[in-house]
C-alpha cells in the first residue's frame, strides 16, 4: 500500500506477515491434529508397539479439542466402554455430538442410539430421529432400521407404516440382515406395503444367507402358505439379488 512516509507501507507488509503466520499455524495445528490421531489409533490398536490405551486417549483428547471429528468419536467411544478413561457416557454424549455436528456419520448414529434409549442423556425420540435423519442422509443402513422401526411405533414421529416400510426397504436393500428379516414380515403382514408372500420369503431368505445374519428363520412359516412354484421364484429372486451401496 503506497505512501508519502512509507510508515502505512511497512504496516501493511507486517500485517501480511501475521495473516500469513496465523494461517501457517493454523493449518500447522490441524496437521497436528490428524497426527495425533493416528498415533492414538496405532497405540490403542498395539501397532508398532505394545497396547496403550490411556496414552491413546490423551493424545485422542488433545485432537479432539483441536476439532478433529476422527478423534472426538473414537475419544466417545472410549468414555462408553471406559477403556484408558473413565467409563462416563454422559461424557461421550458430549465428543459424539461435537463429531456429529461436523457430519461424521458413525457418530450421528450414535448419539441417536443415546437419545433414543435415554443413555448419558435425556431420552428424547424427537432428538434422536434427527440424527438418525442425518446419518440416514449418508447412507446409514442401521440408521434407516432404526427410523423405520420409529415410524412403525410413532417414537418422535407421527406413525406411518408406508414411511417405515420405505426406509426398511432401504436398509434391507443395502444388505442389513435385521431390515431384510423385518422387511420380509412387512411383506407376509401387509404393513405399509401390499401383502407379497414372494416378496416375504426372497427378504427372509437374504436375511439368513447373509454372513453377517443372527435373523430368525421365516422361510419355512412362509412357505407353508405358498406354493412351490411361488418359493422357486422368490429363491430366484433371491439368488439374483444384490445388495444397494447408497
Amino acid at each position: 500500500m503506497p505512501c508519502a512516509n512509507g510508515v502505512l507501507d511497512t504496516k501493511w507488509r507486517t500485517s501480511k506477515k501475521m495473516m500469513y503466520l496465523l494461517l501457517t499455524l493454523l493449518l500447522f495445528t490441524q496437521g497436528t491434529a490428524q497426527d495425533l490421531y493416528d498415533r492414538a489409533v496405532k497405540l490403542y490398536q498395539g501397532v508398532d508397539g505394545p497396547k496403550d490405551p490411556y496414552r491413546a486417549a490423551e493424545l485422542l483428547q488433545t485432537a479432539a479439542e483441536q476439532g478433529n471429528a476422527d478423534a472426538q468419536f473414537m475419544l466417545a467411544v472410549l468414555y462408553v466402554t471406559g477403556d484408558g478413561v473413565p467409563e462416563q457416557v454422559a461424557k461421550a454424549a458430549e465428543w459424539y455430538t461435537k463429531a456429529a455436528e461436523q457430519g461424521h456419520v458413525e457418530a450421528q448414529f450414535n448419539i441417536g442410539v443415546l437419545y433414543v434409549n435415554g443413555i448419558g442423556v435425556r431420552l428424547d425420540f424427537a432428538k434422536a430421529g434427527e440424527w438418525f435423519s442425518k446419518a440416514a442422509s449418508q447412507g446409514s443402513a442401521a440408521a434407516e432400521f432404526n427410523l423405520s422401526m420409529m415410524h412403525l411405533r410413532g417414537d418422535g414421529f407421527e406413525k406411518n407404516l408406508q414411511r417405515a416400510a420405505e426406509f426398511m426397504t432401504s436398509a434391507a436393500e443395502k444388505g442389513l440382515p435385521l431390515a431384510q428379516y423385518h422387511l420380509g414380515i412387512m411383506y407376509s403382514n401387509g404393513e405399509g406395503v401390499s401383502r407379497d408372500l414372494v416378496q416375504a420369503y426372497k427378504w427372509a431368505d437374504l436375511a439368513v444367507k447373509s454372513p453377517d445374519a443372527g435373523a430368525p428363520d421365516l422361510r419355512e412359516f412362509l412357505a407353508n402358505m405358498m406354493t412351490s412354484d411361488q418359493v422357486m421364484e422368490a429363491q430366484r429372486m433371491s439368488n439374483e439379488w444384490k445388495p444397494k451401496t447408497r
